[in-house]
């Protein structure tokens, strides 16, 4: 078994974030982790999202987001075949999915937490309240959320 989350917003996993950052890779990620390991999301106040904290074994659990643009995908819903339907996606939204796919192979019977988290490490300081007033510099929408080690990530929907 994998995670997958489906979404009725073919734009959704790629839209936000610098345009060279987008193409690629998106900018958020669906996680599942043990949910003894890690605990569900927490609310702090003045945060604007939850969050939970990936430490100890439970880093490992994350995914490596150098192969994130894997786990996004678009689909339009349709039978045509026509290069033309498909210039139609804002025409008709129903017909629109994206997928978040966590790559890790989930065990039956286990408890997990599924998250969808931010991978640009800007994306993580403003859903943690970290931002501040100024906007961040081109270099910093290219920083990975995580690299490996212990990490707080902000939470935009969770069960």
């Amino acid at each position: 078994m994998i995670g997958v989350l489906a979404v009725n917003d073919e734009k959704m996993p790629r839209s936000r974030g610098s345009a060279e950052a987008a193409a690629m890779k998106p900018w958020v990620a669906l996680v599942v982790l043990d949910a003894d390991a890690v605990p569900a999301p927490r609310v702090s106040t003045g945060a604007p999202l939850p969050w939970i904290d990936i430490m100890g074994g439970a880093v490992e659990q994350l995914p490596d987001l150098e192969e994130s643009w894997a786990w996004a995908h678009a689909q339009r819903l349709t039978t045509s075949g026509d290069a033309a339907d498909a210039q139609g996606l804002d025409a008709a939204p129903d017909l629109n999915v994206s997928r978040l796919v966590c790559p890790r192979r989930l065990d039956a019977n286990r408890a997990y937490t599924a998250c969808v988290v931010p991978t640009w490490e800007v994306g993580r300081l403003a859903g943690l309240g970290l931002l501040g007033d100024a906007p961040p510099d081109d270099d910093a929408d290219l920083e990975k959320a995580w690299c490996g080690g212990e990490v707080r990530l902000p939470v935009y929907f969770h069960w």
